[in-house]
């Protein structure tokens, strides 16, 4: 929650027209704040995070909610992991 100096909340709609602005006179892509959410949480996905973790994080009431929404770059990541795996296992497999 953000808050005025004195503690008083701000409305929501102030603070996504601000960021609005900020993007728009900063030069940068079009991005609405809601999706920098999305990226912190894909972002924590690929940096390994735990489901747990990031479901905590986005205070989601369950972990089948995180990976419902983030399903695309966790499939990624599933897909990254069995590379890996199978890779490790070659390796091992050729020292014998």
């Amino acid at each position: 929650m953000f808050t005025h100096p004195d503690g008083r909340p701000l409305r929501p709609g102030w603070l996504s027209h601000r960021f609005r602005t900020l993007v728009r006179k900063l030069g940068l892509p079009s991005v609405r704040l809601h999706d920098l959410r999305h990226g912190a949480a894909s972002l924590a996905g690929a940096a390994g995070v735990e489901l747990k973790v990031i479901q905590h994080d986005l205070g989601h009431s369950s972990a089948v909610t995180t990976a419902d929404t983030y399903w695309t770059v966790f499939r990624e990541l599933a897909h990254g992991a069995v590379a890996a795996t199978a890779e490790l296992l070659r390796s091992h497999a050729d020292l014998g």
